[in-house]
């Protein structure tokens, strides 16, 4: 979706993402694994939309507006239609309480942040 497509079906394919990341979160009780899986479903999800417009030369809206629907449906029947319940367990450290879950993006964030910041790949973007 990089020259001037539009992608109907992140929105889908982060629900599918959140709940795939809370089903093995409440089932296993390790982030780091759901957050692995929940990351390499969506990259799938990614190649199965690029492949579908660069291959079978399909036009972008039609092939996202499909997996828009596809991991909608499937986020809906893994979670029932309901709520995941989480097992956060807070971190404390010099008297801050944080949930680790919110650590772990800020760091990547800043990490991005100081890639893109300081590589030449930034200067590519512009």
């Amino acid at each position: 979706m990089l020259l001037a497509g539009i992608d109907l079906s992140i929105g889908s394919i982060v629900a599918l993402a959140g709940v795939i990341f809370a089903l093995i979160d409440s089932s296993f009780g390790d982030p780091l694994l759901g957050v692995f899986v929940a990351v390499s479903l969506a990259s799938f999800c990614g190649a199965v939309n690029g492949a579908g417009v660069a291959f079978l030369s399909l036009p972008s809206f039609i092939v996202t507006l499909a997996m828009m629907g596809i991991a909608r449906g499937i986020a809906l029947i893994l979670s029932d239609g309901g709520s995941i319940p989480l097992k956060i367990e807070p971190v404390q450290h010099s008297g801050l309480v944080i949930t680790h879950p919110y650590v772990l993006i800020a760091a990547v964030v800043v990490a991005f942040s100081y890639l893109f910041m300081s590589s030449e790949f930034s200067y590519k973007c512009e």
